[in-house]
């Protein structure tokens, strides 16, 4: 379409779909570097999503529909 030339602007922003996996309650012993900033860095369908102890690439997991 009309808009392609638009197209990487806030490429890296925009996500990839799913969800991010809900995060465990568990105490976190000790932080991590972030291993991504996007979901764009993430191989596959991996999302960048927080973890426990930082921010990694993890598998999405479907987006259920909250209204039922």
């Amino acid at each position: 379409g009309p808009h392609r030339a638009l197209g990487l602007e806030g490429a890296e922003n925009s996500l990839k779909g799913g969800a991010c996996p809900p995060r465990k309650i568990v105490q976190c012993l000790r932080y991590e570097k972030p291993k991504c900033t996007s979901d764009w860095q993430c191989p596959d369908k991996k999302k960048c999503c927080r973890d426990t102890c930082g921010i990694k690439c993890l598998n999405p997991v479907a987006i259920t529909n909250p209204l039922r």
